[in-house]
Formats: structure tokens, sequence, C-alpha cells
């Protein structure tokens, strides 16, 4: 049979089975093995909302060998965003294998959209095609000015906001805003950036002049429809609106060691800040320095001063504005500062014992540079000579700054006890003597000398020889008798 004869052949048999070659391939190869549909086109795409993408998406279907398969229904529909299939939603694909709808609406709320396309017949996961709808134009009529408040102090700041929306109500980003009136002594600080993502823009008002004061916004060009009106009275702060901070609340004590910042905003009954307003600062306590604001209030109600000190102690700030006292006031903590080997001491209590059973009370007291007492601070002591026992403080510092150990010794000889306090060593020292053999002192009665309220005890005091009042001298007390 030579090859004319098996064309004709092949051809009466797909002219029997009512196929087309290609088709008859299809079949034959396809049915064993998964055919594809992917994204042919319009993925990714960005459109203002509500209306259509630029390129319709676009799926082609291939068989396994990658041919384009033709006839194979698509369904198209949407599944994120609100939006809308144009025309049919379902596309039988072309001899290219390709399934197009005629267009994709977006939705009516910005964001996300999603559009899927499925392949009947073949098995494979549906085709996801993402787009992003975009705010409209600014429209007059959605869009709105409001003032945080409708009444102000003259020189107080009412935040004025513009918002920008689409005629679906979507914040519209990017738009400049310029607020206006035709009102009298109304001056504006106009907002320093776009619209945000909110379709926000925030500027203020302040007013020289009282009255009404009606404001305008032109937002993008646009007028929009609504207005706002602020009614301007005289200043007249407000002692409970008004505020007073200090930062830090803790500051170390000395002479230009660390300071607070101490912040007054002057504020109306409206909570509007008041601009021109002369504020007077106070503190409690002494060794303080206050530097008092170098000007009034800015367009913001704010005036800021200083406090430093050199005693250590809590401090309450306070402030006038004006001439008005308001009601809040701040709370610094001053610290001591740092140990000062020079203001800080060691002192010990007798200076002279006998070895082997006296004993003496070192008492170290920690202070900073302005002699303010140092609590919770570390003492370590030491002594010369040998033979010594040095009790360490039980503990750091107290209140007042001191802590105390206990010296003895069973060898005679001075002792000079120095004292470390938290790893900085005291120029002050303290020097104990102790005396081998018996104690060098005696007391005897003499006798007593007059009567009633005027009568004394005679206390007779005996060394070994020496000079009167110290060890080997001899001395007499007189010791009042209190009346009974």
């Amino acid at each position: 049979m030579n090859n004319e004869t098996n064309r004709g052949l092949l051809a009466a048999l797909f002219l029997l089975v009512g196929a087309t070659p290609d088709a008859f391939a299809q079949s034959a190869i396809g049915a064993n093995v998964a055919a594809t549909c992917v994204a042919n086109s319009g993925d990714g795409q960005t459109a203002t909302v509500g209306t259509s993408v630029a390129i319709p998406p676009s799926v082609i279907v291939r068989d396994a060998r990658g041919i384009p398969m033709a006839g194979v229904s698509v369904s198209f529909a949407v599944v994120e965003g609100g939006g809308r299939v144009v025309g049919v939603s379902s596309v039988t694909t072309s001899a290219s294998g390709i399934a197009a709808v005629t267009g994709w609406t977006l939705g009516l709320a910005t964001g996300r959209n999603e559009l899927e396309a499925t392949a009947a017949g073949l098995g494979s996961a549906p085709v996801t095609f993402k787009a992003r709808g975009t705010a409209g134009a600014i429209s007059a009529n959605r869009s709105t000015l409001t003032a945080a408040s409708g009444t102000a102090s003259t020189g107080a700041s009412v935040i004025l906001k513009a918002t920008a929306r689409d005629a679906y109500n979507n914040p519209v980003l990017g738009l400049r805003v310029i607020f206006v009136t035709t009102s009298s002594g109304a001056t504006f600080r106009q907002p320093s950036s776009p619209t945000d993502t909110d379709g926000v823009a925030v500027g203020a008002l302040s007013a020289t002049a009282p009255g009404p004061k009606t404001v305008w916004a032109y937002v993008g060009g646009t007028y929009i429809r609504q207005t706002a009106t602020v009614l301007v009275g005289p200043a007249i702060v407000d002692t409970d609106r008004s505020t007073l901070a200090a930062t830090p609340e803790s500051i170390q004590a000395g002479a230009g060691t660390s300071s607070s910042t101490i912040r007054v905003t002057a504020r109306d009954a409206g909570g509007n800040a008041i601009g021109g307003m002369t504020v007077v600062l106070a503190v409690t306590g002494a060794g303080n320095t206050l530097t008092q604001p170098s000007s009034p209030t800015n367009a913001s109600g704010i005036a800021t001063g200083t406090l430093s000190a050199t005693i250590a102690g809590p401090r309450t700030v306070s402030a006038q504005i004006d001439g008005v006292t308001i009601r809040k006031t701040a709370t610094v903590l001053v610290r001591s500062g740092t140990v000062s080997p020079g203001r800080s001491t060691v002192a010990a209590w007798p200076a002279k014992i006998r070895a082997g059973s006296g004993k003496v009370t070192i008492t170290v007291t920690a202070r900073d540079a302005s002699g303010n007492p140092i609590s919770g601070a570390t003492v370590l002591l030491k002594a010369t000579g040998t033979a010594n026992t040095l009790t360490q403080p039980a503990g750091a510092t107290d209140a007042n700054g001191v802590a105390t150990g206990i010296l003895s010794s069973t060898e005679g000889g001075p002792k000079v006890v120095s004292a470390t306090i938290a790893d900085t060593p005291i120029q002050e020292t303290a020097t104990i003597t102790a005396t081998e053999g018996s104690f060098p002192w005696a007391l005897a009665v003499l006798g007593v000398v007059g009567a009633g309220a005027g009568a004394a005890i005679l206390l007779s005091g005996h060394g070994s020889g020496g000079t009167s009042g110290s060890p080997g001298s001899g001395g007499t007390i007189v010791v009042g008798i209190p009346n009974p």
C-alpha cells in the first residue's frame, strides 16, 4: 500500500469518527497526561476604583506536549474586591488555546482585587489574577473639614483637619491642602505635607481679634463644600487645662551637673493652645537654680525653663501664666551626687582604748561635693598596725549617709583608720591610740559641797602624771546635783 493510499484511509477514518487529526492526537495522548491552564496576560494591574483594568485578563490552555488546546471552556469569577466581569464569564479557548474576558471592572473600595479563571475538565488549579484599586478624584461633597474646638481665645491655636475622599468615600492620598478665610485677624499654620494614607492633612487656626472665623479648605485644586467656624473670644487661661511637666523627673545634685527641663503649656477652656503668654516658674526647697522661660508661649502654647540644684531632696515646681497660677505642678527629685573624697568624713570614738579590751566605733559619713549625704553606698574600712580586729559596717550608708564599724586591738600603739566609699578613697583619716596595761584614768569622790539647789559633787581624776585633761594627769570635776 503506497503513501497516497495510507493518507486516504486516515482521512476516511477521521471523517468516520468526526474529529480532526489534531483533536484526535490530543484525545489519544492527552487522555493519560494532564493539560495546563496558566495566565496569559492581564495580571498585576492597577486601576481607579469602579473602572476596568487596561488589559483584559486571559489564560492559555496547553496539552502535555505544550500544544494549545482549542474548545476548552474557561470560567472567570471575581473572588475578592467586589468587582465584576464585563460580558460573559464563561469563555471557550480559541485555536491558539487562549480564553479572555471582555473586561474586568474593579470594586468601589481601594486595595486588593482578585479574579479566578478555571478551565473545565482539566483538573488544574484555578488561575488567579490580582489588581489594585486606587482612589478616584476628590469629591467636594464627600470630603470633610473639622475644627478641634468650636470656641477659642485670642492667641489660641485651634487644630484644623481636612480629609480628602473620592466619590466612593475612599481616602485620597497626596493632595495639597490650603486653609483660607475671609475673617479678619485670623492666621493659619498650613499643613506641612500633603494628605496621608487616610486622606488627612492637619493645620491650625489662630486669631488676634475676637469674633467668628469661618474656614474653607482648598484640597487638590478643589474647594470642599464643608466649612468650619470657630468663635474666638478674649484670651483666658484655663487653670485646669493648662499643663506643667518636668523632664527628667530626677536629676543629680551639683552646680552644672544635670538639669530638668520645665515645660508649661497654656490652654484655654476649649483645650486650645494660647500663644504670647508670659510664664513665671517657682520652686520649693533651697540650693536651686531656676531659669525662667526666655520668651512668651509660642504658637503651640509652650514656654520652657530649667531647674538644677546643689542640695538633694524633692522639689515642687509651679507656674503662673499671665499672672494666673495653674493647678498642675511637677515634682523633681534631686539626688545626691557622687562621693566626694574631701567632703566625706571618718571619725573615731573614743580616741584612746586599752589594748585587749577596749573598742572604738568608726563612723563614716558619705557626702557629695555639695555636702549632701549619700545613702546606699558601700564602705570599706582599713587600719594600720598589727593585732587589730576590724569589723566592717553591717550594711550600706543610711539615709544620713552614715555607716559604722568597730576596731579593737590586742597590741598597743597608734592605729590610723581610713575608709573607701563606693570605691572612692576618703581623704580624712582617724587615729586611735591603744594603751597596754591598766587604764590610765581613775575617779574618786571627794565629797559634796553646798546644800539645796546649789549642792554639787566633787570628783577627782588621777593618772600617772602629766597635764590636766589628758591620760597621766590629775584634776577635779564638779558635778551639780539636780533639785528634787
